[in-house]
């Protein structure tokens, strides 16, 4: 009997795991893994699709006629020798097309300007004030850029056309243009940009006189 309880107790002791391996260990806690953040993609800026705004800059206005002539001119802007800087306007509306990072399409502009011109000519034995400015303008240009992220510098080149008003003449001409700028997107919607722009009229309205008329202007555009 006394041998009974020994060997059971002795089991008993060998059986327990607090005894025969100390406490009982407690579960480990599950790890708990933070939540992933996936990050939207960030937005693809494309200049591709059509587009209108608004320009606003300085316009120079430059005429330069030739006086070497005896008859005295009907028109003394035939002789003008002048030119004037001034606030300049326009509207703009062009379609851009997207080829490997290359932007290219055409644009069309309506500008206007406050220069004036003003100069004391001489004509053979005639002498007289005569004055000109800028009336309406028109461009129908092509431009050439690649893009660069958020910016597309381009070069333009075109057909403008320019009304002027010459000591009460209505007079017009049609020349080229060229050009170059820049534009940046500052939304999907939205672009600024700088241009530069040389318009050349030889002969103006078959006068004795050539016209240029240089614009650099501040762009906004909307994209649509």
């Amino acid at each position: 009997m006394h041998r009974m309880i020994s060997l059971t107790a002795l089991g008993f002791v060998m059986t327990s795991p607090a005894l025969a391996g100390g406490l009982i260990e407690p579960a480990p806690e599950p790890i708990v893994q933070p939540p992933v953040v996936v990050a939207p993609p960030a937005p693809t800026f494309s200049f591709a699709g059509p587009y209108v705004g608004v320009g606003i800059g300085t316009g120079t206005f430059t005429a330069e006629g030739n006086n070497d002539f005896d008859d005295e001119a009907e028109n003394f802007f035939n002789a003008i020798d002048d030119d004037d800087s001034a606030a300049y306007y326009q509207l703009h509306a062009g379609y851009n097309f997207v080829r490997n990072n290359f932007v290219f399409g055409p644009e069309v502009a309506l500008f206007n300007g406050e220069s004036e011109l003003s100069d004391d000519v001489t004509v053979g034995n005639a002498s007289e004030a005569t004055d000109a400015e800028v009336d309406l303008g028109a461009r129908l240009m092509g431009r050439a850029g690649y893009q660069f992220g958020r910016v597309m510098p381009y070069l333009t080149a075109g057909l403008t056309y320019l009304e002027i008003e010459a000591d009460g003449d209505d007079l017009s001409d049609t020349g080229f243009a060229v050009g170059v700028g820049a534009d940046v997107l500052v939304t999907e919607q939205f672009m600024i940009g700088v241009e530069y722009i040389q318009n050349d009229f030889d002969e103006f309205d078959d006068t004795d006189a050539d016209v240029d008329y240089e614009t650099i202007a501040l762009r906004g555009s909307f994209r649509f």
